[in-house]
């Protein structure tokens, strides 16, 4: 069998795209999120992105491995979260309480 034949067949498992697919809607949902707090708040990007993911439910590890990042660097980017917005900021949150964080501080 060829490269291409075996990973013709990989492909093939229904449950391998299931997953993509629901990978790839927390990613875009995470960033679409993250790209929201850092434009309505003083975070930068990857803060924001780790905020999101925070928001729903991830752990600094998950996190971590989602943005690329060690989890010291997720943990310190949450302590500071939490340390200038409160600890409610990272918690996990339904679409309808995620606008808290933008009314306690925007950007200058």
């Amino acid at each position: 069998m060829s490269v291409d034949n075996a990973a013709a067949t990989d492909n093939s498992d229904l449950s391998v795209g299931v997953y993509d697919e629901e990978v790839i809607g927390v990613d875009r949902a995470a960033t679409e999120r993250g790209r929201y707090l850092a434009r309505t708040t003083a975070l930068d990007d990857r803060p924001a992105k780790a905020v999101a993911l925070s928001e729903m439910g991830f752990s600094d590890a998950g996190i971590a491995k989602r943005i690329g990042a060690t989890e010291a660097t997720v943990t310190g980017y949450l302590d500071a979260v939490i340390e200038r917005y409160g600890i409610g900021a990272t918690f996990p949150k339904t679409p309808a309480q995620r606008g808290e964080l933008n009314a306690t501080g925007g950007k200058a």
